[in-house]
């Protein structure tokens, strides 16, 4: 879906994810607008590091979306900068938590929902192009590879198609008119082939006994499950874009774009290697995965359809300068 709606190309954008070194959040994120751009979203780890989010974060010199959006405009709002607690709900219009999973994203919605009702802080802004960025799948996926009933309707593909596109409908009736960029996730389990060869981090998945994610560390079985479910989230998530486009093609005033840059993290054993994770989890994106991340998805949202899947080369990947006749798709 292409969009055009205004004087400026850039009518809004946004974006969440993980923050550098010892984050992890879930969630619905950034919100943006044209000359004045709203981001939300959270993180978790030892301190939740908001300002250096790749999606929105704040912090000065940082790789971020809000930041090369200031090449374009000094009026952006609702960016997050500095620290948080862990367990925190979120900073400005940051409202993803720590640990989320697609059938919590209704919680984090509603939050948003208060910040541009009649007493929030953004209520003046409903009626204002917004853009949205929905990062949801890893804890689900994580999930696969625990035990019982409930772990795997958490992970379960069908579970969690009706649980985003729920939430999806929810945001389009909450926060006015927005573009939502939804987030291809990667294969988590890929750290694993990366900690082989640092004695740290080979600890850290075969020995510690609570693993960080099951799916990660478990043997090869579960691996390759976790693979096959990373995939297909990836397809629903497609699908659910078309579905909410086809639903609110009348009213004019919500889309949703699914953006797979970020899947093309795949072969981590060559472009990409332990130096861009964490060296406290070594699991988590550090700072140069998430210079690459943030690179990534602002590439992707002005790509044609047929270019969203180039692969991507640490080496050589270069920020895209968007001109007059670019817009969000």
């Amino acid at each position: 879906m292409n969009y055009r709606q205004s004087t400026t190309p850039l009518e809004g954008l946004g974006t969440t994810l993980h923050a550098p070194q010892n984050s992890k959040t879930g969630a619905v994120s950034p919100i943006l607008f044209l000359r004045r751009i709203w981001f939300h979203q959270k993180t978790f780890g030892i301190s939740a590091r908001m300002g250096k989010v790749f999606s929105d974060g704040g912090d000065d010199g940082e790789y971020t979306l809000a930041n090369f959006l200031r090449t374009y405009t000094k009026h952006i709002y609702g960016s997050p900068s500095g620290f948080t607690p862990p367990l925190a709900h979120g900073k400005d219009l940051n409202t993803a938590v720590s640990g989320a999973i697609a059938q919590t994203l209704s919680s984090q919605i509603e939050r948003l929902r208060w910040q541009f009702s009649l007493g929030g802080r953004y209520r003046r802004y409903k009626n204002e192009w917004k853009l949205a960025t929905v990062f949801i799948g890893a804890n689900n996926l994580c999930a696969a590879c625990g035990s019982g009933a409930m772990t795997l309707e958490i992970a379960d593909p069908e579970e969690y198609g009706r649980a985003l596109k729920s939430a999806l409908q929810g945001l389009r009736d909450s926060v006015g008119p927005t573009f939502v960029n939804l987030v291809g996730i990667f294969d988590v389990t890929l750290v694993y082939d990366l900690s082989r060869g640092y004695p740290y981090c080979e600890m850290l998945f075969d020995q510690v006994p609570i693993p960080i994610c099951g799916c990660a560390t478990g043997n090869e079985a579960d691996r390759q499950r976790a693979g096959n479910l990373a995939r297909k989230y990836n397809e629903i998530m497609e699908r659910i874009a078309k579905e909410i486009n086809e639903e609110s093609k009348d009213q004019g005033t919500f889309g949703v774009a699914f953006q797979p840059g970020l899947t093309e993290f795949k072969d981590g054993s060559s472009a990409y290697g332990q130096g861009y994770l964490s060296g406290l989890d070594c699991f988590h994106p550090n700072k140069c995965a998430n210079q690459i991340m943030a690179i990534s998805l602002w590439n992707n949202m002005f790509s044609t359809p047929e270019n969203k899947n180039r692969p991507m080369k640490p080496d050589d990947l270069e920020i895209y300068c968007p001109g007059p006749s670019d817009y969000l798709q």
